[in-house]
């Protein structure tokens, strides 16, 4: 998923692009930033959940997710309603979750041999 599409999908969340429209550039600043804020803490130091550079196509597997985040992060911008604004809360700590899941490495055993004295 491109920057674009990820833009798109997240003010039709929102409810402030309807089916056909296109953003204004304040706008599209704006989901831009909560984007960039998203992105860095998924590549904080502690994290490193981001496989992905800023600019980068953002993995389908973890696509969904990041909107999400995305649309929590940029929704007092828009003015949602404090119950939508707590709906999209739990989703955002959901979706974070199931990034970290997914972008989790599988553990490997080392097995080492016994040392016995």
């Amino acid at each position: 998923m491109t920057l674009a599409d990820l833009k798109n999908r997240a003010l039709k969340r929102l409810r402030v692009l309807a089916a056909g429209e296109t953003a204004a550039a304040h706008v599209d600043d704006i989901v831009a930033d909560a984007y960039t804020f998203v992105y860095n803490e998924l590549n904080s130091d502690v994290e490193k959940l981001a496989t992905w550079t800023s600019t980068g196509a953002i993995p389908d597997k973890v696509a969904s997710y990041v909107i999400d985040l995305v649309v929590y992060q940029s929704a007092d911008e828009f003015y949602v309603p404090e119950q939508r604004i707590l709906r999209l809360e739990a989703k955002a700590e959901k979706s974070m979750k199931m990034i970290r899941r997914l972008q989790a490495k599988p553990y490997i055993p080392r097995h080492s041999a016994a040392t016995y004295y």
